[in-house]
């Protein structure tokens, strides 16, 4: 089992499109792909804010296969550039894999 840390920095004052982006289509389209997301949090910090989630996967080949057809989904490609038509909504994003300790409750 590997999770994936991902932490998206949004534009100043665009959270709010961040999270609307992600409510539709994102989640629906991920539910289709059987891509399971295990929670979601948001942070900010003065006008910038900030998405932090992680998704779970069996194996790095099932999240390279996964996000492959996620990104070249007509959906989600429209609602990108739909939600960006006044400008990028997201400054800056980092993903990090993680494995779980022995000791640990998620595996």
């Amino acid at each position: 089992m590997i999770y994936e840390l991902k932490t998206y920095v949004s534009a100043p004052g665009r959270l709010d499109d961040v999270l609307a982006r992600f409510r539709q289509p994102v989640l629906q389209i991920w539910e289709e792909l059987g891509i399971e997301p295990l929670g979601f949090w948001t942070a900010e910090s003065g006008e910038r804010g900030e998405l932090v989630y992680v998704l779970r996967w069996d194996s790095e080949r099932q999240r390279d296969e996964k996000m492959a057809v996620f990104l070249k989904d007509p959906r989600w490609l429209d609602a990108k550039a739909h939600s960006e038509c006044d400008g990028p909504i997201v400054e800056s994003f980092a993903t990090k894999p993680l494995r779980p300790t022995d000791f640990s409750r998620l595996r």
